[in-house]
């Protein structure tokens, strides 16, 4: 297959080399990811200034690689339309440092480089390695090469992305993988208030953990499964309309 990698921790970040190392071994594999970090920036887009790129390399990795002074968007969407002669088989984000669960999705620019290869009509899958300070990527990466061959072989349907979630595990004690919907709540933070050394106070978000569950159902949610010691797959539409409720809406009549 023909592999557009991307990521929201820039292209110097190990995670991404530990996947594109990966499947570059399997598979064809082009990066294309931002020139620094673009944590938390979401689906955002460039459009008033310019986008620039540059041929960079990643150590272990044979592979074209291009860094691009943009967003996680902006470089699936580049990357899709200025560097691939056809479009690629299949995005594929991550590794992303931290999980992106529940909510988390929205802001995440892992999860919304992928959606911008869906909305491209690439399909893609969205990679998180659920440790913040730990870089053992070798798992996540071992079950992403999986999970890409496996939609070699079963296609993901139209409009939807596959969000891969791994634990902070060896690959030996991961307990296997769930298919979960997201957690209704995402990762605990708070603001803590520091002082700079002027003596001025300001605010730093902190991210205090994910909500545990002592239950030992099997995993209820991306969450649940990523406490539990599983690796979390969950199918996220693009299309995010309520057509239950559309209908229902239209039942009641006129609103204005």
């Amino acid at each position: 297959m023909r592999i557009l990698i991307s990521n929201d921790d820039g292209i110097a970040a190990p995670g991404i080399r530990a996947l594109a190392k990966r499947l570059s071994k399997d598979h064809e594999v082009t990066v294309v990811a931002p020139s620094r970090e673009q944590s938390g920036v979401g689906h955002s887009i460039t459009y008033f200034t310019p986008i620039f790129s540059r041929p960079a390399s990643i150590s272990g990795v044979d592979a074209k690689a291009i860094a691009v002074d943009g967003s996680p968007v902006d470089c699936v969407k580049f990357g899709i339309r200025c560097v691939f002669d056809e479009k690629p088989d299949l995005v594929v984000t991550g590794i992303n440092q931290g999980p992106n669960i529940g909510p988390d999705v929205f802001p995440s620019g892992t999860v919304n480089a992928a959606i911008a290869g869906v909305m491209e009509g690439v399909p893609a899958i969205a990679v998180s390695y659920a440790d913040f300070i730990r870089t053992d990527f070798e798992a996540s990466a071992e079950l992403a090469a999986r999970l890409v061959n496996f939609v070699q072989r079963h296609p993901i349907p139209k409009g939807m992305l596959l969000n891969l979630n791994v634990p902070a595990l060896p690959f030996e004690e991961i307990k296997g993988v769930c298919v979960v919907p997201l957690e209704a709540k995402g990762l605990e933070f708070c603001y803590e208030t520091r002082e700079s050394p002027m003596k001025r106070s300001y605010h730093w978000m902190t991210i205090v953990g994910v909500r545990e569950k002592k239950d030992k159902k099997a995993p209820a949610s991306d969450a649940d499964a990523i406490i539990k010691g599983y690796a979390s797959i969950t199918p996220i539409k693009i299309d995010m309309s309520d057509y239950d409720y559309i209908e229902k809406l239209k039942e009641t009549g006129e609103f204005i």
